[in-house]
């Protein structure tokens, strides 16, 4: 018996009434351990909403926005709306019944064609009537051809939904056919090696073994040159309140089976809703309700919205971000990834087109170094984040709560790429052994690529040693830009390619003491 269970030991002694002439004598023991049955979660059968119900209540009982121009009145306002709209839900949508024989692709026609199939058999079975025989079996055959073809086709598409999602629906589906009819046990995990080299057995050492590998302690950041002194930062950028279609847009987009807050009401729901004028000029006024000086988006988030509704305004926010960035020019034009219009395609397009333009000039070594950001969005250091935006003129209008938006970590990381970038036009032409660079077909050149939190150094030059040589210099750079961002480049994803137009001889290299994987390409 463990020592956890030794604590809990009622009684251990012989049962002599059970005792049946073996060698062992029969044991009872007694521990004290109850086993609480969680009961599941009530949930609304939301696919059953009567529309009409819902938006007649809404209409009706949902007092027009009034001036906003509180915390109070904010609280208020949003208070209302919520309590009318989970009022509306109350009469508008049933409790659902689940049940293990469920499935949702079993819709209405499905129900309707099984009840008369049912109806033909009970006549059937009263009257003995070989009419009635005919008719039925008629019916059952275009029952079941009902439901297999509602299945087939509704399982297709989800499957092409799932496929349509990207990578995460694809997840999602093998996830349910590993797990599909028990095929697969969940909640077994089994011993993990910690840090320490020992082995963690039990749940709690198990939780911190996960917590310890996903959610490691930051470095500190070099925050030393911040300052507090704002003059030398630029204008900041004007955002003008919100409108309307801004907020209508941010629901609409967002998907309809959206994960929803402690309220449980889904965006299915808002989509419905914000379709009334009223119920958008609300959330409107809510959203709005700050000073136009003080445009920070932690206004724009009461203590009431922290559900689904919270995700509105930092969609909204975002949105203004993004668009921003691409009109004022605030990144740089290397840093991809996150940005609308471009996909991986175009990064590998432009690397493909750098490797094939040093070959035309006469440069037949191109060596591209690739680092990846560890934890990068864990690592955030929120004053250097801050900093970074007043630095691009964004004052402080971020969605505060959400530090690992993409738009934000492409602005939070946006100086490694320009500093990798600049000192790159410094080392042009500088070559070892060759300080002026002046050699046949052209002058090396250093390219700094940024996709999210991965970088991509590309030196091109005369022989692998003169590109190994910039690498460094450059490498170098990253590294001390990364001790200001918390950062740290993860050593095992180090990878380093040589493409040679000519055929030549790949040797193993390293660059600041840093193991490199030597990548062959095709």
């Amino acid at each position: 018996m463990s020592p956890s269970l030794f604590d809990r030991l009622i009684a251990c002694r012989t049962i002599h009434d059970l005792d049946h002439q073996s060698n062992h004598f029969p044991v009872k023991t007694t521990v004290d351990i109850e086993t609480p049955q969680p009961a599941p979660p009530e949930r609304r059968n939301w696919q059953a909403t009567d529309d009409k119900i819902l938006l007649n209540h809404v209409t009706t009982h949902l007092p027009p926005p009034t001036a906003i121009n509180s915390e109070i009145a904010i609280e208020i306002a949003t208070q209302t709306l919520l309590r009318v709209v989970n009022q509306a839900v109350d009469l508008s949508t049933p409790w659902a019944k689940p049940s293990t024989f469920s499935n949702p692709l079993f819709d209405q026609e499905c129900k309707d064609a099984v009840k008369r199939c049912r109806k033909l058999r009970r006549l059937f079975n009263r009257s003995q009537d070989p009419l009635h025989w005919q008719l039925y079996t008629l019916e059952r055959n275009q029952k079941a051809r009902i439901v297999k073809k509602k299945l087939s086709t509704g399982h297709r598409q989800i499957v092409q939904q799932s496929i349509e999602e990207g990578p995460r629906g694809m997840w999602q589906l093998a996830n349910w056919a590993r797990n599909r009819q028990g095929s697969y046990e969940r909640g077994i995990t089994p011993s993990l090696v910690t840090a320490e080299g020992g082995l963690a057995e039990t749940v709690d050492e198990k939780a911190q073994a996960f917590r310890r590998a996903f959610f490691p302690i930051p470095p500190p950041a070099d925050l030393s040159d911040i300052t507090n002194d704002d003059d030398y930062l630029p204008n900041q950028i004007h955002m003008h309140p919100l409108a309307l279609h801004e907020v209508e847009d941010a629901v609409l987009s967002a998907g309809a089976s959206k994960a929803p807050g402690e309220d449980t009401l889904p965006n299915s729901l808002w989509r419905k809703l914000i379709k009334l004028p009223v119920v958008l000029q609300t959330l409107t006024a809510i959203f709005d309700a700050c000073d136009r000086d003080y445009q920070v988006a932690k206004s724009y988030r009461p203590v009431a919205l922290i559900n689904i509704l919270a995700k509105f305004p930092e969609a909204v926010v975002a949105r203004r971000i993004s668009y921003a960035v691409e009109t004022e020019g605030l990144l740089p034009a290397r840093h991809l990834g996150g940005r609308k219009g471009i996909s991986t395609n175009h990064a590998i397009q432009i690397l493909l087109d750098r490797i094939k333009t040093a070959w035309g000039n006469g440069q037949p070594v191109v060596s591209l170094l690739l680092l990846d950001v560890s934890g990068a969005y864990d690592n955030v250091s929120h004053d250097r984040l801050l900093h970074d935006l007043k630095k691009r003129r964004f004052g402080q209008l971020v969605p505060w709560g959400s530090p690992i938006s993409p738009i934000l970590y492409l602005l939070y990381n946006a100086d490694l790429i320009e500093g990798c970038t600049s000192l790159a036009g410094d080392l042009t032409g500088v070559l070892v052994g060759d300080p002026t660079g002046d050699l046949p077909g052209g002058r090396p050149e250093v390219f700094a690529n940024g996709w999210m939190d991965d970088a991509a150094i590309m030196a091109t030059g005369h022989s692998e040693q003169a590109n190994i040589h910039q690498l460094e210099m450059v490498c170098q750079k990253a590294d001390r830009c990364a001790e200001t961002r918390a950062s740290v480049f993860d050593k095992k994803k180090y990878s380093l390619v040589h493409f040679i137009n000519p055929r030549a001889i790949l040797t193993n290299q390293s660059i600041n003491q840093h193991s490199i994987n030597l990548l062959q390409p095709n």
